[in-house]
């Protein structure tokens, strides 16, 4: 089974105690799977089938969407085989004030 796409994101915000991660995967097998939680557990999964690869990409893009709208920043994207990384200043900003959160 071959992962097409993939996008990490994180939300944090101190002042509310969210410490989140949202991961997600568009399989070939027109699968989009899904893993979340807290920072620093296993969190929970979840896979949703879809028909076609048009749908399975739509939902992707739809999740990553409303992920995105909700103030998740995101730390890392894949898709087949090209690796793109970014580290968003808040990120940064955490880092220094949190140096073992993770």
């Amino acid at each position: 089974m071959q992962i097409l796409k993939t996008a990490s994101l994180n939300l944090i915000d101190s002042t509310k105690n969210h410490y989140k991660f949202y991961h997600l995967s568009l399989l070939e097998t027109n699968c989009v799977a899904i893993r979340y939680g807290r920072i620093g557990t296993v969190g929970q999964s979840l896979q949703h089938q879809y028909d076609t690869r048009a749908d399975a990409e739509a939902k992707f893009a739809s999740l990553l969407r409303a992920k995105l709208r909700k103030g998740y920043q995101q730390t890392k994207t894949t898709v087949a085989k090209t690796d793109i990384q970014t580290t968003p200043p808040i990120a940064k900003a955490i880092l220094e004030e949190f140096p073992n959160l993770f």
